[in-house]
C-alpha cells in the first residue's frame, strides 16, 4: 500500500513511459524520498534488509540478527517489534511480506532496485556491520551442522573480503 498522495491521476507514472535506466532512476529517487519519511528505526531496518541476501529476509534470521544490529546501525532507542517494522515498510511501499513455500515463516520482499539503492544509501558502516553479523550467524549455524549454512556464511565473508573464514573452494581443498 502506498501512502496517500495528493495528485492528479493523470500525473501517475507508468513504467512503459520510460526507458529502463530512466525508470530505475525514478525508483531510486522515489526510494530516497520515502526513506526520509521513516522514523530512525524503520529507516535502519530498511537499510539492514537491503544489505541482507534475499533468502535471509525471513523471520528467524531477522529475529536473531536485528536486535544485536540495532546498537550498531540505528541512531535511536530501538525496540519496535519486527512485525511492526515490516508493516511500516509495507505501508510505505518499500517491502512486502508473504509466507514461505511451506507456509511457515514470513519472508520480507524488497524490489531489487529498491534493495540495491537501499544498500548504497546504507553506507559502508552499516553494510560492514550486517556482513560481519550474518557471516558470524551462518558460521555458527554451520558449526552446528546446519546444511547450507557454510555457503550462506561464505557470501557474507566474501563481501567483507575475508576469504580465510569462508568456505574453501575446490582448488583450495
Amino acid at each position: 500500500a502506498w501512502p496517500p498522495l495528493e495528485t492528479d491521476p493523470s500525473d501517475v507514472v507508468v513504467a512503459s513511459d520510460y526507458s529502463e535506466a530512466e525508470y530505475v532512476r525514478l525508483l531510486e529517487q522515489w526510494t530516497t524520498t520515502v526513506i526520509t519519511l521513516l522514523d530512525a528505526e524503520a529507516r535502519a531496518f530498511f537499510q539492514v534488509l537491503c544489505c541482507l541476501n534475499e533468502e535471509d529476509r525471513v523471520a528467524e534470521v531477522l529475529a536473531t540478527n536485528w536486535p544485536p544490529l540495532t546498537a550498531q546501525v540505528a541512531a535511536c532507542d530501538c525496540g519496535q517489534p519486527l512485525p511492526r517494522l515490516v508493516a511500516v515498510l509495507q505501508r510505505y511501499g518499500l517491502a512486502t511480506s508473504e509466507l514461505d513455500t511451506r507456509n511457515v515463516s514470513p519472508i520480507v520482499r524488497v524490489h531489487p532496485v529498491l534493495a540495491e539503492h537501499g544498500r548504497r544509501e546504507a553506507g559502508p558502516a552499516i553494510r560492514e556491520a550486517v556482513n560481519a553479523r550474518l557471516a558470524q550467524y551462518w558460521a555458527e549455524r554451520a558449526s552446528n551442522g546446519d546444511a547450507g549454512a557454510e555457503v550462506a556464511a561464505a557470501a557474507y565473508y566474501d563481501r567483507l573480503g575475508d576469504r580465510d573464514d569462508s568456505s574453501r573452494t575446490e582448488e583450495e581443498t
